[in-house]
């Protein structure tokens, strides 16, 4: 099962016309799983967390993220008083929209800010941006109980691959 959360720009659907494409894709597929933003699902009782934030990357490509999680933990911390339930605490959060690579063991969690499969387009070249080409393959181990116990981010890195102008494909 693939687990897909809608990016910005499908998320112009949405605001054009009142579409959600993603959703409508996911209905009609047996092997995708729709998932809110921010929201956090469960595989093999694991929470997880996908989130696709707005603005860019900074110059320290693990700043945005820490921030992020530093304030999602602020507001776990306040509902784990009311709920008791620690499932509202993620395992792994792992963040799309800023193109960059970074796995970051980070306050109690795995953070992953996943890489893209597009080289630069000429949007992101007069930005002076440049995209990290890849995938994380993440293996996570567990005891008997089903305690997560091992997270292993594998990045591909997927640069030689590139072909020119592969954005108008």
């Amino acid at each position: 099962k693939t687990y897909v959360i809608p990016g910005n720009h499908d998320e112009s659907f949405l605001r054009d016309v009142g579409y959600n494409i993603v959703r409508d894709i996911c209905q009609s597929r047996d092997d995708m799983i729709y998932t809110e933003p921010g929201r956090n699902f469960k595989v093999k009782n694991v929470p997880i967390c996908l989130i696709h934030p707005t603005g860019g990357c900074s110059y320290s490509v693990s700043y945005r993220p820490q921030k992020i999680v530093e304030n999602m933990t602020n507001m776990m911390m306040s509902r784990l008083k009311i709920e008791k339930d620690l499932s509202i605490i993620p395992a792994l959060v792992a963040f799309g929209h800023w193109h960059k690579s970074v796995f970051l063991p980070y306050a109690g969690m795995s953070v992953l800010s996943v890489p893209c499969l597009q080289a630069v387009t000429p949007y992101l070249r007069d930005k002076g941006l440049a995209p990290d080409l890849g995938m994380f393959i993440v293996t996570m181990e567990f005891d008997d109980k089903w305690n997560l116990t091992k997270v292993v981010p594998d990045l591909r890195i997927m640069n030689a691959y590139i072909k020119e102008k592969d954005y108008l494909l």
